[in-house]
């Protein structure tokens, strides 16, 4: 019996989708300009042809394993932005967001910070990127400013210096879930995170209520490397050489 038009159109998507997971771990490890169409095909168990059926090139791919995420991100940070509570607790609901979204998926994060750093990063990817960490930016630094308006946090801090603080909190986060390291590790708290802010003692005990403002749950100690949740792997695990790793 012919499949019909919509399982066609369903096996068309789930393909176009396990092609994306799969660019988006191996750009993540490999870069953009080490990384072949047929890294991704193997990763994403396709034939090499297959692949050039939904993309013409693999900078195709990388400009929409991009645009999925900084899309991704922005959504879920608009979603914050609009809620009704303190700004303290927006910006707190959007750092759970952010530490729930690295802890699913690293190399998501990693692939935006090689889009910041790299000079083979297309351009495509680029256009998607400064649009986005400019609003990214100043929504949460507006956030900032709002929160030490009203007393919530630390009136002395500067928003600038606030904000690029919080940013590269996160983005360790990221990189250190990615690195394998013979040490036990855990992925910090919301709580722990936003201290830096300097929260006055209202607006932290309000944090325990954020999570189930936005419905999330506040993430539990997490083992980054083998996936346990609740507690720490304390066995080192030996190094991965470069061409493993790769």
């Amino acid at each position: 019996m012919p499949r019909s038009s919509e399982d066609n159109q369903r096996i068309k998507d789930e393909r176009r989708e396990a092609i994306l997971a799969a660019a988006t771990r191996v750009f993540a490890r490999r870069g953009l300009a080490s990384t072949k169409i047929a890294d991704i095909a193997h990763a994403a168990g396709l034939s090499h042809g297959l692949v050039y059926h939904y993309f013409e090139s693999k900078e195709a791919i990388y400009v929409e394993v991009i645009r999925d995420i900084l899309h991704g991100s922005r959504s879920a940070l608009d979603e914050c932005v609009a809620m009704e509570a303190s700004p303290f607790e927006r910006l707190a609901a959007f750092v759970r967001g952010v530490i729930a979204r690295v802890e699913e998926s690293p190399e998501r994060l990693l692939l935006v910070l090689q889009v910041m750093v790299q000079d083979e990063c297309s351009k495509g990817a680029c256009a998607f990127f400064d649009d986005h960490a400019k609003h990214l930016y100043f929504s949460v630094r507006s956030l900032i400013v709002a929160s030490r308006e009203q007393g919530l946090i630390d009136p002395e801090g500067d928003p600038d210096a606030l904000a690029t603080a919080l940013f590269a909190m996160i983005h360790g986060i990221a990189i250190g879930m990615l690195i394998d390291v013979p040490v036990p590790r855990r992925t910090p708290s919301v709580e722990l995170v936003l201290r830096l802010l300097g929260p006055t003692r209202s607006a932290a005990r309000s944090l325990s209520v954020v999570g189930k403002k936005v419905g999330v749950a506040p993430p539990e100690p997490s083992d980054a490397r083998n996936g346990r949740r609740g507690r720490t792997s304390t066995a080192p695990k030996p190094r991965r050489s470069r061409r493993e790793s790769a």
